[in-house]
């Protein structure tokens, strides 16, 4: 996809785009996800940006409100509560289930606008909805972002978790990907994957990565630290519930507040609590998105021992703090944390190396300043939602160029 660069120049109105989110989960609550996250950010910068932008999100009326504020036409989209509670009682199969539903919702709610509105073109961060659009509205510029790691990529301890989500990924994923007019993922091996094992055009992909609020994370001095370690994310194997159980109960130094809510959070007590050690351990739960730059800021370091992601924003908010990442190298994790420069980056199954990288940040506070200075400066010059969305502005108005 090239376009003379004069045309380009000159094609410079603002644009009409259409940010489909998976529909899956509000943008505004405790189960809100990167997805989530990431739609919702890249919205508020293109419509400052002076583009309009229309969000099919599930959100409240508050975040609703604050939103057209700033320009943005949000058109809710929400699963009946009864069904949803029904459906995420069944765990990974609800979840798979809910996907479906939201994201077919989801493409009924955009098929409704774009036959209203005048768009341009159709931002999609659901597969099956990005599909549903691409046969409803073929000549419509479909840019669809892929923002998990795959089956591949990842690690899933349940059989039938493994079996379900390739067959997820061949027949819905990767459909999407050749259905959308361009596609984008967050992370560089994501790139090579689709690229290598599945044979898709290398020039019809670009790696974007998730971006930062710099200016709302301040690192504070290594003397006013009041939390030791920390972990942020929802409360699923996935994100590595089991690891954190296990360093826990290896580590018997170890002093871990742990941030988010999900289904393995009565476990995960539970477990905490047989060991007699919860005196140590401390659940916070849910913390709202502007209190948690503070929290972060406090902390010696994150840990973020997951079998399986993309680029997890959480990360990049922690090196924003100034703060060291204990982390795995699943999904993009290592293209932001280098090894012994901005923290420690050990396998999914080396419990021995995790708790020999948290031992190391918590004997040499000073190493784990010197680490958080580099993530932070990282941060400032590769990661911000200003220049993560210029690079899709770039691809959008080549799209419409080119359709």
């Amino acid at each position: 996809m090239t376009v003379n660069e004069s045309r380009l120049k000159d094609y410079n109105h603002p644009l009409n785009v259409l940010m489909l989110t998976r529909g899956v989960l509000r943008l505004d609550n405790k189960t809100s996800g990167g997805a989530e996250h990431y739609s919702l950010q890249i919205s508020q910068q293109l419509a400052a940006m002076g583009h309009v932008v229309h969000l099919v999100a599930d959100c409240s009326e508050d975040t609703r409100r604050d939103l057209t504020t700033r320009g943005i036409h949000v058109h809710p989209v929400k699963l009946p509560k009864f069904l949803a509670g029904g459906i995420v009682k069944k765990r990974f199969l609800g979840w798979i289930l809910l996907h479906f539903i939201s994201n077919f919702l989801a493409f009924l709610k955009g098929v409704s606008i774009i036959k209203q509105q005048s768009i341009d073109l159709v931002h999609a961060h659901g597969a099956m909805s990005s599909i549903l659009i691409s046969y409803r509205f073929p000549n419509t510029p479909l840019v669809c972002t892929v923002h998990d790691a795959g089956p591949w990529l990842g690690h899933y301890s349940a059989f039938i978790e493994r079996i379900i989500r390739k067959l997820e990924f061949k027949w819905i994923e990767l459909w999407a990907i050749k259905r959308a007019h361009f596609c984008t993922v967050v992370f560089k091996a994501m790139k090579n994957h689709l690229e290598q094992k599945f044979g898709v055009d290398r020039t019809r992909i670009k790696v974007i990565t998730p971006g930062v609020n710099i200016e709302n994370f301040i690192p504070v001095d290594q003397k006013l630290k009041t939390l030791e370690f920390i972990f942020v994310g929802r409360l699923v194997r996935r994100k590595g519930t089991d690891t954190l159980l296990k360093i826990i109960e290896r580590l018997p130094s170890l002093k871990l507040s742990i941030v988010g809510e999900g289904p393995d959070r009565e476990w995960l007590e539970n477990s905490i609590n047989s060991l007699q050690i919860s005196k140590r351990i401390n659940f916070i739960g849910h913390v709202p998105n502007n209190e948690l730059p503070q929290l972060l800021s406090k902390a010696l370091a994150l840990v973020s021992p997951a079998h399986s992601e993309g680029l997890p924003l959480t990360i990049l908010e922690a090196m924003s703090s100034g703060i060291p990442v204990v982390a795995t190298n699943v999904g993009g994790i290592g293209d932001v944390v280098i090894d012994g420069r901005t923290g420690f980056l050990r396998s999914d199954s080396d419990i021995e190396g995790i708790l020999g990288a948290l031992e190391s940040l918590k004997e040499n506070p000073a190493k784990a300043s010197e680490m958080g200075k580099n993530g932070r400066a990282l941060m400032e010059e590769q990661y911000t939602w200003e220049y993560i969305c210029k690079q899709f502005e770039q691809i959008y108005y080549e799209l419409c160029l080119t359709r």
